[in-house]
């Protein structure tokens, strides 16, 4: 198993507008990495995608792959009635 590398690490999140409310949250850099909100909360959503971004950045270190570089927030593509927030995280190394 190779080492986690600790770091701080950030990733912008699309938040797409549902049509019955609440926010369906994608990372575009990182397939298969999204949560939701049933509500507009978005305090809650960040948090939600925060806990997504920690768990699938562990995961690809963990199994040695390398990181996607991010997309400049500025180049992310998202619709009407989305929007884009950075998302940070901080992996630290494992207890020894």
């Amino acid at each position: 198993m190779n080492k986690i590398v600790p770091g701080t690490f950030a990733y912008p999140a699309i938040f797409h507008s549902e049509e019955n409310g609440g926010f369906m949250i994608e990372f575009p850099d990182i397939p298969g990495a999204y949560t939701g909100i049933n509500d507009s909360d978005i305090p809650q959503g960040v948090a939600m995608a925060e806990e997504v971004l920690q768990m699938v950045l562990a995961d690809m270190l963990d199994h040695g792959e390398s990181l996607p570089v991010p997309t400049a927030m500025d180049n992310v593509l998202y619709d009407k009635g989305s929007f884009v927030r950075l998302i940070e995280i901080k992996i630290s190394p494992p207890s020894s």
